[in-house]
């Protein structure tokens, strides 16, 4: 007959059920709701069947919420790559985007564009997925207007609409 778990005695202090409901972070949320069945005096083994887990990983659970409390249930944040650009250069690129528009002629900025800028200037090879990501972390956005044609008349363009209106 499985036996129930040492739990801490901390575990009662919260509601498990009640914050699992708003939780974001599905892998949080299961962590919660094991913790739900365990308060509620089920042994690990079935509380494991009834998240499909491993009975290790219940454990692995009991233990963070011991050490760390609430916290220990959450993950903790991941390393990922290391950015191509230092931080000086993340803060230079979106002034030299915008000088880079303005130097244009006529039509607008698009990634290959910026893939090239950062080559030329830091080095730095991305793919078009990688520049737009970067834009994202940046919080620069490309939605923009239809540009302007360099050698469009406004004139031409207001007699047009009034000769096209009077039809």
């Amino acid at each position: 007959m499985p036996r129930k778990a040492f739990l801490p005695d901390t575990i009662h202090d919260y509601d498990f059920k009640k914050i699992s409901r708003t939780e974001k972070n599905p892998r949080a949320r299961l962590r919660m709701l094991g913790m739900f069945h365990l308060q509620c005096g089920k042994t690990i083994t079935a509380t494991a069947k009834l998240l499909a887990v491993r009975t290790a990983t219940v454990g692995i659970w009991i233990k963070s919420f011991e050490n760390f409390g609430m916290d220990g249930l959450y993950d903790n944040p991941k390393s990922g790559r290391k950015s191509k650009l230092t931080p000086q250069q993340k803060a230079e690129l979106p002034s030299a985007i915008e000088e880079l528009q303005n130097q244009k002629n006529g039509g607008r900025v698009i990634g290959l564009d910026i893939i090239d800028l950062v080559y030329e200037r830091y080095g730095a090879k991305y793919t078009l997925d990688g520049i737009y990501t970067l834009l994202h972390k940046l919080n620069m956005s490309w939605v923009s207007a239809r540009s302007k044609h360099p050698h469009s008349k406004l004139e031409d363009q207001e007699q047009f609409k009034k000769n096209f209106n009077q039809s």
